[in-house]
């Protein structure tokens, strides 16, 4: 059940029917002009980790495939092919809060790791991880990915 509304969920936000990608799209787009590669990417992964950790994998990675990989589309930016296998990566990346996963909440309700322990580690993971998908998994699906 869980899973079926989080497909749901994520469809509802994710489809262009609903509005908001055209809205955030639309809203977003004019600040990514001449703004650097690296840090629109850093931005985009940035987005989905922190998101991911509080909403589901799913969920994270269809909103700001969607709303991103337009805008670098049409900025001309980078690869939206490369960009939507790294987003898909980086929404993987739940290890922070309870909420991220499955896994966390099971660890934290065995009582085996305390939630502070969790979001502490977590969330000092959330940095070397973004700058890993912006310097080094990026390029690599772009070069992969053409």
């Amino acid at each position: 059940m869980m899973i079926v509304a989080i497909l749901a969920l994520g469809e509802a936000i994710g489809d262009p029917l609903s509005g908001i990608p055209q809205i955030l799209t639309s809203s977003l787009g004019s600040l990514v002009d001449g703004m650097p590669l690296s840090f629109f990417l850093f931005v985009n992964f940035m987005w989905v980790t922190l998101q991911t950790n509080v909403l589901s994998n799913l969920i994270s990675m269809t909103v700001v495939y969607n709303i991103m990989a337009p805008i670098a589309a049409n900025n001309d930016m980078c690869n939206p092919a490369a960009l939507g296998v790294t987003i898909a990566a980086a929404s993987h990346y739940a290890f922070a809060l309870p909420s991220a996963t499955i896994a966390t909440a099971l660890v934290v309700g065995s009582g085996w790791v305390p939630v502070k322990y969790l979001i502490k580690y977590g969330v000092l993971l959330i940095v070397p991880m973004v700058l890993m998908f912006t310097f080094l998994y990026y390029p690599l699906a772009a070069l992969v990915i053409r």
